[in-house]
């Protein structure tokens, strides 16, 4: 009888359809480094697919004779998409012997590989401790004298104008799997925050262009179309808020739409203006 205390392990099976080993299981039992050592060690060929609900995903992971030569999950593939795949805690598995690679996608062996791929996993395990729960939306800070003080270097601006207020720190450690050190640096330096910052919409005036004010539309339903009849140049971005019920960042969204187009300009508040992009 087996042991109820013994946790669940990996399933190998006989399959009467290819006389070879079934390998399948969850990777809540059995983390994906250890399940591509034991392909590693027993020299497989085929295709690991890979499927988790949270957020919904498929993957892959070709072996040639125990070689790593390809990885995927769209939109990412090759070594990135292997060290962001190593970073799963969730989902099942199961091994297709002699399934053909799509393509080979990794050059580099296997034990290398493993190896950066676990020093990433404990460099990610120290960022998310010094981060907010996976779940916690992240807001920009737009707080002009500490973006001065702080001077971003390129890759901190770059993550810094994604933090659109839409996105979980999950979401942004998933889409960008090597940004946790960036991530935590703006956070540390107040630039991310879970409380939104929308002082800034009281300090900008829109006023329509020439070009605006001959595409108005009093019929047009769209938020973007609805701001530019409201740009009178008079009232701040804190003011329409009031006008046209909406998410401030979705505002800001439509307010960068049609500066972008010349639709509109700053009649007051330009230093402001300059933290919606």
């Amino acid at each position: 009888m087996p042991d109820p205390h013994q946790p669940p392990t990996r399933r190998v099976t006989q399959s009467s359809a290819s006389k070879g080993l079934v390998i399948q299981g969850h990777l809540e039992d059995t983390p994906l480094p250890e399940t591509v050592q034991f392909l590693c060690s027993l020299r497989k060929t085929g295709q690991l697919a890979l499927e988790r609900t949270e957020p919904r995903q498929s993957a892959g992971i070709s072996f040639i004779d125990g070689k790593v030569i390809h990885a995927y999950c769209p939109p990412h593939s090759g070594e990135v998409c292997f060290h962001q795949l190593l970073t799963w805690r969730s989902g099942r598995y199961i091994f297709f012997h002699n399934a053909p690679a799509r393509e080979h996608s990794i050059a580099t062996e296997t034990n290398t590989l493993l190896l950066d791929g676990m020093r990433r996993l404990d460099e990610l395990a120290r960022c998310l401790e010094r981060l907010p729960p996976r779940s916690t939306i992240l807001h920009r800070r737009r707080d002009r004298r500490l973006l001065e003080r702080v001077q971003l270097r390129y890759h901190q601006l770059w993550l810094w104008r994604r933090l659109d207020g839409r996105a979980t720190v999950g979401d942004i450690l998933d889409a960008y799997p090597d940004s946790a050190p960036v991530l935590v640096e703006l956070v540390v330096a107040g630039l991310a925050d879970p409380a939104p910052d929308h002082r800034f919409l009281f300090e900008i005036v829109l006023a329509q262009t020439t070009l605006g004010a001959s595409q108005l539309d009093i019929r047009a339903v769209d938020l973007a179309a609805r701001l530019l009849i409201a740009c009178d140049g008079h009232r701040t971005l804190a003011e329409v808020l009031h006008v046209l019920p909406c998410q401030p960042e979705d505002l800001v969204s439509a307010a960068e739409y049609l500066l972008a187009r010349r639709l509109v300009h700053v009649s007051r508040g330009a230093e402001a203006a300059e933290m919606l992009a």
